[in-house]
């Protein structure tokens, strides 16, 4: 569980920043070598850059300058970065910096961005693995699309105006002008996107991620998170990008950048430097710009939104005039009403649970929360429609990686009021119950003949999946040695197979009054600043020290836990943002290398595109 003093080490800028807003926390980079710990310092601030971008044009170019300058100290850093991210200005003396996103991105980062520093496979058949299951969208690629969701939805919440993403095909016409300049157009004719390089293979990949990404951001941000991937990975040739983009009747967006080919992130040049010098160039708002790129190729676009494109003698190429997007509010309902149409079709087994409009107590309910509930309800009330029972509501609210703000009993009162004759669960993430499972699950990993895949790296114990990503199993092992999210949600499910069972095992085992997710939730509910509350819920969670130690799994859990996945599969519902998709599917992986009895479906939405997609079911 996090505190207020938990990120800062007073190790330096680099291994501070890494710690605060990656998954390499201080033990880890100490024991890295140098030049390892300055490459992903440099990856960790042009994925940063990116997200900086949703503030304005020069966001990410003060927030470096600021933290290059003298006056700020390294002590300082955490909460510089901090404030560019939550406000896009520095922080003000007198005010105590917010730190929502930072404790997103390193809580995130720890889910889906582990890497493989310090975790290569001395099995060479894993990185063989690692291949023939990967997608063509590279993970880190994929993870920072999801960060950049998360950071958008949070500024929109706050009433920021962001264009969003919309629902299209992702095809688009390819022109190729030139042997080194290709154009793409997509049929809706909102962007235009031109790529240069010698490699004509090289600027079909670059068209190829951007229109991957748009089913989840606007083509700007697909462009920004392109460029952020592309230099942190060895590109075989120069590449330059320009993309000119229209968001409304009145609003254009344009940015440009540039690789000049090899490893750019392999240099002495002093990091935020390098940064300073390959952020992109974006203008927003300009009723005509020009771009002209790294090798002579200039695109303009006019006043009367005509795009055209010039390299070198070539004659000029006329585009076709940008047609803003039709965009219409995303409708509760329509979605509301494609959830009951994914569930009147449900063939498969009983939902057991379903866990929706899930939340992180550091924060007021929002739209997510408003919309996930909305589709649970809209599933359940399928589900009933085809006499099939309502599962057994199973929420969980994030305690344990936030400063605590929002009490769970506002946030049970609201899903009351759209689940009024639910049966339900609140669970605390930093349950020892669940704590006490995920110790079963160690020792069932251990019987199963998979210690072999266990990697430690800094003070974190990692897991190798089958296609070879690893999934975070205990953070911290020799202090406090917190569960890992991944395979908490795995023991998670597990609970949620048998919640009354764990429950009353508890209640009974350890003489308490009433149920231990009832009394942490009591706690949490209480007055009293953020570390007095922790203070408190640790207090109580020392009754149960011995069923939560890994090196000591204790028989009775364990003993319970192999009844309760004995007694045959289930299925779990859970109704999420589509930012969880690559953790999700971190957890149905984990699920097949246990071989759990357990299938997990997952309802992902987007309450700002209109995006929903059942995951799962095969």
């Amino acid at each position: 569980m996090i505190k207020s003093s938990t990120y800062r080490a007073g190790s330096g800028l680099q291994r501070e920043l890494l710690a605060a807003y990656s998954a390499l926390e201080h033990r880890t980079t100490r024991e890295l070598p140098d030049a390892e710990v300055d490459a992903a310092f440099r990856r960790l601030l042009a994925r940063v850059s990116a997200l900086l971008f949703l503030h304005g044009d020069a966001v990410p170019r003060d927030c470096w300058q600021t933290l290059r300058a003298p006056s700020t100290g390294t002590d300082d850093a955490v909460d510089v970065l901090a404030a560019f991210l939550e406000t896009g200005r520095a922080p003000l003396l007198e005010v105590a910096a917010a730190s929502e996103l930072q404790q997103e991105l390193v809580h995130f980062s720890r889910i889906v961005d582990i890497g493989s520093l310090g975790l290569d496979d001395t099995d060479a058949d894993q990185a063989v693995r690692r291949l023939r299951n990967s997608d063509r969208m590279p993970e880190d690629l994929k993870v920072l699309s999801e960060l950049l969701i998360v950071v958008r939805s949070r500024l929109s919440q706050r009433g920021a105006r962001r264009p969003a993403p919309q629902l299209r095909e992702p095809r688009m016409a390819e022109h190729e002008l030139t042997a080194h300049t290709s154009v793409w157009l997509p049929a809706q004719r909102d962007f235009l996107l031109c790529v240069s390089s010698p490699r004509r293979r090289t600027r079909k990949e670059v068209a190829y991620l951007c229109s991957a990404l748009l089913q989840y951001l606007t083509p700007a941000e697909a462009a920004l998170a392109v460029w952020a991937y592309a230099v942190a990975t060895p590109v075989r040739a120069w590449i330059d990008v320009a993309l000119v983009e229209t968001t409304s009747d009145t609003r254009t967006s344009s940015l440009a950048w540039s690789h000049p080919g090899g490893h750019l992130i392999h240099t002495d040049q002093p990091p935020l430097d390098w940064c300073l010098q390959h952020l992109p160039r974006v203008h927003t708002d300009a009723a005509s710009t020009e771009h002209v790129t790294a090798h002579g190729v200039k695109v303009r676009l006019h006043p009367d939104r005509r795009l055209t494109v010039t390299e070198a003698t070539q004659p000029e190429w006329v585009a076709p005039p940008l047609v803003p997007p039709a965009r219409t509010a995303v409708s509760a309902t329509h979605m509301r009403e494609q959830a009951q149409r994914l569930f009147a079709a449900w063939s498969g087994s009983q939902i057991a649970s379903m866990e929706c409009g899930h939340v992180h107590l550091d924060r007021d309910l929002d739209i997510d929360q408003e919309l996930g509930a909305q589709l649970g309800a809209a599933a359940v009330e399928a589900l009933n429609r085809n006499r099939l029972p309502a599962p057994t509501l199973t929420p969980m609210v994030d305690d344990d990686h936030v400063l605590v703000k929002l009490r769970p009993a506002d946030y049970r009162t609201f899903l009351q009021r759209h689940f009024p004759e639910a049966a339900m669960h609140l669970i605390a993430e930093s349950s020892p119950i669940v704590r006490s499972i995920a110790c079963g699950l160690w020792q069932r990993l251990h019987t199963l003949g998979l210690a072999e895949r266990c990697r430690r790296r800094g003070d974190n114990m990692f897991l190798t999946l089958d296609n070879g990503n690893h999934c975070e199993l205990f953070e911290d092992v020799p202090g406090e040695n917190a569960t890992g999210c991944v395979f908490f949600e795995t023991a998670l499910l597990v609970y949620r197979s048998a919640p009354a069972r764990f429950d009353t095992y508890f209640r009974e085992r350890f003489d308490l009054a009433d149920g231990v997710h009832e009394h942490a939730c009591r706690i949490l509910d209480a007055a009293g600043d953020h570390d007095e509350k922790i203070g408190r819920l640790e207090r109580f969670y020392m009754l149960f020290t011995d069923v939560t130690a890994p090196e000591a799994p204790d028989p009775g859990v364990c003993r319970l836990v192999e009844s309760v996945l004995d007694a045959g599969t289930l299925t779990h519902l859970n109704v999420l943002e589509d930012y969880y998709e690559v953790q999700q599917g971190k957890v149905r992986a984990v699920i097949d290398l246990l071989d759990l009895p357990i299938r997990l479906l997952t309802l992902h939405f987007n309450a700002h595109s209109g995006r929903l997609v059942l995951e799962g079911e095969q």
